[in-house]
């Protein structure tokens, strides 16, 4: 059984440095391509569950909606945000449609990016209704089983149904600056605590 530990290490991100991801197209790359030779930006990676989790989904509208490109972009130490899942690649177009995803997304569909930071498997959904879920849990379920049935033969293909994700920020050098993992499967972090880790003070 997995930890409970909500931290990620800097020796989990350096085992992940050479692992592969992939594309919509299927080709494959480093996982330290996402930041390496970027010294002036930062890098917020998110980890989501499978494919068609309605949770995650969610999640990726709210960050859409409040975390923009160009809102990130126009921070005094720059950002960049990339979605990781660990379905089949070739649902990450039907992905970003049904998110309105602006944000660079990628498959590691063998989930050695989990495996190696120690994300949690577990299909609870704790006892916090999160802010980032804005629609009723009837309707985030509904979504979930409509984009299955859509997938036709590719509806086993989002991935694992209790792998858990989280987020993390790096600098231009792989350097872990915030992390933490999920423990449940609505245990995303929210966006005012993602705003305050970028330096995005509320006024």
């Amino acid at each position: 059984m997995k930890s409970q530990d909500r931290s990620i290490s800097q020796e989990a991100i350096d085992r992940c440095a050479d692992l592969p991801i992939l594309d919509a197209e299927g080709s494959s790359k480093p996982f330290k391509s996402l930041y390496a030779d970027s010294k002036n930006e930062r890098h917020l990676i998110v980890f989501i569950r499978h494919f068609f989790c309605g949770h995650c989904q969610e999640y990726v509208r709210a960050l859409a909606e409040f975390l923009p490109p160009s809102t990130l972009s126009s921070l005094a130490l720059p950002a960049k945000l990339t979605v990781i899942g660990h379905g089949d690649a070739s649902l990450i177009p039907t992905y970003i449609a049904q998110t309105s995803c602006p944000f660079a997304v990628y498959a590691d569909p063998t989930r050695k990016l989990y495996d190696a930071q120690g994300m949690t498997s577990n299909l609870g959904m704790g006892d916090k209704d999160p802010d980032y879920i804005r629609r009723g849990f009837l309707k985030v379920l509904t979504t979930s089983f409509w984009g299955e049935l859509m997938a036709g033969r590719k509806a086993l293909s989002g991935g694992n149904w209790s792998q858990n994700g989280g987020e993390e920020i790096l600098d231009g050098e792989g350097k872990l600056v915030w992390g933490r993992k999920m423990l449940n499967t609505r245990d995303h972090a929210e966006i005012k605590e993602l705003k305050e880790v970028l330096g995005m003070h509320e006024t």
